[in-house]
Formats: C-alpha cells, structure tokens, sequence
C-alpha cells in the first residue's frame, strides 16, 4: 500500500519543503545618511559629516544633494579643488541648479581662480537672482580681483535679500578685512560666529582679525574654539602657535606648531613660522631646513620675502654665506624696498670675499 499523505498516525520519511523566492533586498538610499550629515555638519563634526556625504552618494550617486553639501564642507577646510569637483558633478547631474554654480563660484576663488569663480556666480545669478550667496560669493570673487566698489555693490545686494544669510556676512567682514579694516572686520566675522557657532572656519576668521589687531588672548579663544570642533585641522594649531610666538612663549609656539605639522606635514604657514619661532631664539640650525622647505610650498609672496630675508640670516650666522646671498638675494627680488636683507647681501658678500683670501 502506498503511503498516503493524509493518513493519521504514520510519520513521513520526509516532507517537502516549498520553495520561496529570496527576499528583495531594500535598495540602500541617501536621505538617513544625509539627516546624520546635516547634523554633524552643524555641530561641527566635519570629518564624520564629510564620511556620511560620501556614504550617501555611495546610496544614490546620481542625487545632487550629497555632492553640493559635500563641496561646501571641503571649500573651507583647505581643499577647495575637491569642492570646485564635487560642484562640477552636481552640474553634470542638474546643469540648471544656481546653488551647484554658486558653490562652484566659491570654491574656485578659494582655489585661486577668480576669474573662473566670477564666471559662476553670474550664471548663478543669472539662473537665481534672488539667491543671496550667489551676489555673497561674486563679490568675494571681486574683492580678489580688486575691484572693491563692485564687490560692496554685490554684497549689499546679497544682505538686502537675506539679512541673516552667514556667507554674504562673512564675506562683508573679508572686505573689510581686505582693506585692513580689522575691527569692522572682527564685528562682521562676530556676527556670523553668533549664527553658526559649530562652524570653525567662522572661528577661524575671526581669530585672525583679532591677532592683527594684537588682540592675542581673544584670537587665542577663537582658534581653541575652531581646534575642539575640527582637531584634523592643523589650522587652529598653527594658529595658537602664531599667538603664542607673538607673545614670546617661545616653547608653547613650538609645541603647538610640531602638533599642526603632524596633521599636515606639508603646511606651509605651519612650516615658515617654526622656522621663525626657532630663529627668534637663534636655534639657526634647526631654523634653516623649516624655512627651506616653506620657501617651497608657501605661495603668498609677502611671507616668501620674509622667509627669504630669515633663512639669509640663520644662514649667514651659521657661517653658509654663498647660501645666505642666494637668500638675500631672492628676498629683495620679492622686496625690494627690504632693508635688512640688502644689508644682509652686502654681509655676506664681505664674508665670503674675506674667507676667499
């Protein structure tokens, strides 16, 4: 007799298991790690809000929102020509979108291009022209250029839409600072600190106007402020250690600018002013390869004739004259109304002359 699946009391050697589809698995999306972005993004927490941005372009990378808060992280934690890529990609995704040019806009002035970001903040403003930061990031652009009537125009224009927008008033305290209007320029870089406080750029400006006014304690603030809210930043650091040089606390300058190094051995405002904190306590020899390698790197003119000008003399007091007229030399190329160092290559010519004989 065969074996009847419905008959009482008799056990199957097997029962046949039915066969289901797999689980559908749920596509992963942008939107949890975007909120969780936002929220780091506002306490300040860069570096974990730039893994959650990158994350969610992972989840939809064809989303141009991800890019676009990506862009405005990185442009003002020194690497704008990131930023200048990620605004490039919200493009190719919504070519239409005014932010994506604004962004654009910023970034590559922060990459030192101008005339490209003046090109992008019109076009923003051509496809938006009530969008404020578009009119903020033009005149910044212009300011750069020099052409400050027209970047106060722009600016006025981007505060008249949005009183409150913290771009158009960070950068009406660049155009004053700009024009060494230092304190004006504090007040402006206050007020966006007050609207933003988690954003340590804002701090970061802020500190560095007060330094010029010799304000050293309060900068001081500024920049421990900026360094608890982003510590992958050598920045704060580099700046805590320029307050203290210019107070004479010789060994916490030192300490802190080592520190600034060790996030980015390559800083060159970090690299120039060891160099100088050593050559103000005539450690000559540990001076000299700080300054050569910031010779380097640094691209502002104004500190490459001051870097010349040292490295001549911890050059020339170590006795390496042909190598402090070269330093002399190329310092006086930059400045050529530098005093000290067209005394100083007339030092060290007699110095090597004298040892010639």
């Amino acid at each position: 007799m065969g074996l009847s699946y419905g008959q009482p009391g008799l056990v199957l050697p097997f029962a046949p298991t039915p066969t289901l589809p797999p689980p559908t698995p749920t596509p992963p999306t942008a939107r949890p790690h975007l909120e969780e972005a936002a929220r780091l993004q506002a306490a300040g927490r860069l570096g974990e809000a730039i893994a959650e941005y990158r994350q969610a372009i992972s989840a939809e990378p064809y989303l141009p929102e991800p890019y676009l808060r990506l862009a405005r992280i990185l442009v003002f934690r020194r690497d704008p020509a990131a930023a200048v890529a990620n605004a490039r990609k919200a493009l190719e995704i919504s070519p239409a979108a005014a932010e994506a040019y604004a962004l654009l806009a910023v970034a590559y002035d922060w990459n030192d291009d101008p005339d490209q970001a003046i090109a992008a903040a019109r076009k923003a403003i051509e496809l938006n022209p009530g969008l404020a930061e578009a009119h903020a990031f033009l005149a910044e652009a212009l300011a750069d250029k020099q052409r400050l009537d027209d970047a106060a125009t722009e600016v006025q224009r981007a505060l008249a839409l949005d009183p409150n927008n913290v771009e158009a008033i960070r950068v009406k305290g660049y155009l004053y600072e700009v024009q060494a209007r230092y304190q004006e320029a504090a007040d402006q870089y206050q007020r966006a600190v007050d609207i933003a406080p988690g954003q340590p750029y804002l701090h970061l400006l802020l500190a560095n106007v007060l330094k010029a006014r010799g304000e050293l304690d309060s900068a001081l603030a500024q920049f421990q402020q900026a360094a608890a809210l982003d510590p992958e930043d050598p920045r704060p650091l580099a700046g805590m250690g320029s307050c203290y040089y210019a107070q004479g606390t010789y060994p916490k300058a030192e300490e802190l600018l080592k520190a600034a190094l060790a996030l980015d051995p390559d800083y060159a405002a970090a690299l120039g002013q060891l160099a100088l904190t050593y050559y103000a306590q005539k450690k000559n020899a540990e001076a000299i390869p700080y300054f050569l390698k910031a010779i380097q790197l640094e691209k502002s003119p104004q500190r490459l004739a001051s870097y010349h000008h040292a490295a001549g003399w911890s050059l020339y007091a170590e006795r390496r004259y042909q190598e402090a007229r070269e330093q002399f030399t190329q310092a006086l190329q930059l400045d050529p109304g530098l005093q000290g160092a067209r005394d100083g290559l007339e030092m060290a010519k007699r110095a090597e002359q004298e040892g010639a004989r």
